[in-house]
């Protein structure tokens, strides 16, 4: 069985049980955040708007606070939109700008079969930890 989870919520603990790998965070908050100092975003959709990721992560760094995170509002360098093409390039650019990131999120191209290289580029081959997400989540 998975182990409980146990979070903070208005000076008390809650026990959670995650059914088939999931649970519900909605009106909970963690016991100990992580602290997230140096992050960023770079959008390989060429289908949203150019100024959606910001508000994208303008939100998330909000949801991230009010579930108990600290994490910096200020991105370490600005947001970078770059053609699907440019993956490691773009990636390895941003690892030569932000060497000390702690998080990257990344908005996922159009089309499939890049989160994979996504993931090898950063986690294995920078040392970056990343965070991948669909673009129709981001216009939501």
């Amino acid at each position: 069985p998975p182990p409980m989870l146990k979070y903070h919520d208005s000076g008390r603990e809650k026990m959670v049980n995650p059914r088939l790998g999931q649970w519900n965070m909605i009106d909970k908050k963690m016991i100990n955040g992580a602290r997230v100092a140096s992050w960023t975003c770079v959008s390989f959709s060429t289908r949203i708007d150019r100024y959606l990721p910001e508000e994208f992560c303008k939100q998330l760094t909000g949801m991230c606070v009010s579930k108990g995170m600290e994490i910096n509002p200020k991105p370490a360098i600005p947001f970078i939109s770059c053609q699907p093409q440019r993956i490691e390039e773009a990636l390895r650019d941003i690892h030569e700008r932000a060497p000390t990131l702690q998080l990257l999120i990344v908005i996922l191209p159009d089309v499939t079969g890049s989160y994979g290289k996504i993931k090898r580029v950063c986690e294995t081959e920078l040392g970056i930890i990343s965070q991948c997400c669909q673009p129709n989540q981001v216009r939501k």
